[in-house]
């Protein structure tokens, strides 16, 4: 069985600048074990690593999906995604009001 917070912690070790690809998929199987064991914080990395296909292929729609899990987690940096997401139109339909009320209820 593998240990979240060392998935999470070796994940974001492996994504930083000057890293090479290899570093960046492992960063991303690591993101998506701890996902899989609904940590809020891996599934916004890992939603961020899809938004800008670092270590996966670029895919909004997945981004989207990882954005809403940790958002519904009550994960700040996902609330703050998803709601980009829906201003922008990001693997969504664009829906500024509802990002706009996103950003306002995570400020409450």
């Amino acid at each position: 069985m593998f240990n979240v917070s060392f998935c999470r912690f070796f994940g974001t070790g492996y994504t930083g600048s000057g890293s090479k690809e290899e570093d960046k998929k492992s960063a991303a199987k690591l993101f998506s074990q701890a996902a899989a064991a609904d940590n809020p914080l891996s599934l916004n990395n890992l939603g961020v690593m899809y938004q800008n296909g670092v270590g996966v292929p670029k895919n909004d729609t997945l981004a989207f999906y990882y954005f809403n899990r940790s958002a519904a987690l009550g994960n700040a940096w996902g609330i703050n995604s998803l709601a980009t997401c829906y201003v922008y139109g990001t693997g969504v339909a664009p829906n500024r009001s509802r990002g706009i009320e996103l950003w306002h209820d995570a400020g409450s």
